[in-house]
């Protein structure tokens, strides 16, 4: 499944695989899912703009989409100090 989504004016491509590993989960019991994101912009979760995230399916069942889960990612992300100095700076033009 790929979806878009709109996170503060980012435009992210969210690629989700519901089930990445059948012997993952033949031996766990539960899906081990796979999340891609993509952006043509730093994310507070990736510096690069794209990001490839492994987990076990019963780490998101708390959630109704991959993209709730993604939009609840980024915003505890995004209150890191790191994220914030960066999006100050970039708000501001540099000379050198």
């Amino acid at each position: 499944m790929i979806k878009t989504i709109n996170w503060q004016g980012i435009e992210i491509e969210i690629t989700y695989i519901e089930s990445y590993s059948k012997s993952y989960e033949r031996i766990y019991g539960y899906p081990l899912i796979h999340i891609e994101l993509r952006a043509k912009e730093r994310l507070p979760v990736t510096e690069t703009g794209y990001r490839s995230y492994f987990s076990p399916a019963p780490l998101l069942s708390d959630f109704k989409t991959p993209e709730d889960f993604v939009r609840a990612w980024l915003n505890q992300e995004a209150e890191r100090l790191e994220w914030k100095q960066y999006k100050e700076n970039s708000k501001q033009l540099a000379l050198f």
